[in-house]
């Protein structure tokens, strides 16, 4: 199985994700592991 880390960004003000939650929900779909920090895609939403 294929292991995907989503990280949140570390540099200041930087709002955008690596993938998105449909992009995320695809993933799975096809047999991988994705694995999200917390509070990744609430920042990108928020912002």
């Amino acid at each position: 199985m294929t292991k995907i880390a989503v990280p949140k960004e570390r540099t200041a003000g930087e709002t955008r994700a690596a993938t998105s939650p449909d992009v995320a929900k695809r993933l799975v779909g096809l047999g991988c592991e994705v694995v999200v920090e917390k509070g990744r895609w609430r920042q990108s939403v928020n912002d």
